[in-house]
């Protein structure tokens, strides 16, 4: 938990699981980084497995996943996500194009999400089987063609969303602001 990943541009980064920064079983603050163009099967900018990371005032942008969590993937654990822009990411073929939590406590709080793109679910937030907080974050032009949820989507989940700005997405099908 004493890890402190601070004031560091990571970029063209390609991995399986993180193409910016992959954290198992860690607990590390990244604070003030600029996370961008990085290429992953999963969490292309930040994957985070069984783990509490603090992201905080943090750029994550034009990240591409071939499959989920195109900005942050969270899984099984309690990410604390606070004070970034999460913009212009992709999860082609699935879900999470700015942010994926599965399995997770996770709080996102004050961050701009925008303009990323999923090939299913919850272009700009896909939440799953997770406890989620989202508050006073902007949430604008993202987009899912395919399913649904272009802003905020979530599957068995019991999220607490509140005191957010919500606008200019698109669900595709179903849900272009908010899906759950």
């Amino acid at each position: 938990e004493a890890t402190r990943v601070s004031r560091l541009t990571i970029e063209f980064g390609l991995a399986g699981e993180g193409g910016g920064i992959r954290c198992i079983g860690a607990s590390p603050t990244i604070e003030d980084c600029h996370i961008t163009r990085c290429w992953a099967m999963n969490g292309a900018g930040i994957y985070s497995e069984s783990g509490s990371p603090v992201i905080t005032r943090s750029l994550n942008d034009d990240n591409y996943a071939q499959e989920n969590g195109g900005g942050i993937y969270a899984l099984n654990g309690s990410a604390k996500i606070s004070d970034c822009t999460v913009t212009g990411n992709e999860a082609h073929e699935w879900d999470g194009g700015g942010i994926w939590p599965q399995y997770s406590e996770t709080v996102i709080k004050g961050c701009t999400i925008g303009r990323n793109r999923a090939g299913f679910r919850g272009a700009g937030i896909f939440a799953e089987h997770a406890s989620q907080t989202i508050v006073a974050n902007d949430i604008w032009g993202n987009s899912g063609p395919s399913y649904y949820g272009g802003g905020i989507a979530s599957r068995n989940c019991t999220p607490i969303i509140t005191d957010n700005v919500i606008h200019g997405n698109d669900g595709g099908d179903n849900g272009g602001g908010l899906f759950y």
